[in-house]
């Protein structure tokens, strides 16, 4: 067992890696939602809406 202990990196570095590792991940993460890739929105065309509207009330009556 000793022999095993010796081999390798000790426990507090090996507890440090696995420390370093996650942040490094999460920040990836954090910066993966935060900064999505825009490459869709540059190659699709722009869709145009056009609304009518009414001057006057839309059910009206008259004397009719």
């Amino acid at each position: 067992m000793d022999k095993m202990k010796n081999s390798g990196m000790s426990e507090t570095m090996q507890t440090l890696t696995r420390k370093s590792a996650c942040v490094m991940l999460s920040l990836l993460l954090l910066l993966s939602a935060v900064l999505p890739v825009k490459a869709a929105a540059e190659t699709a065309s722009a869709k145009v809406v056009r609304v009518g509207s009414f001057e006057d009330k839309f059910n009206y009556v008259n004397s009719k």
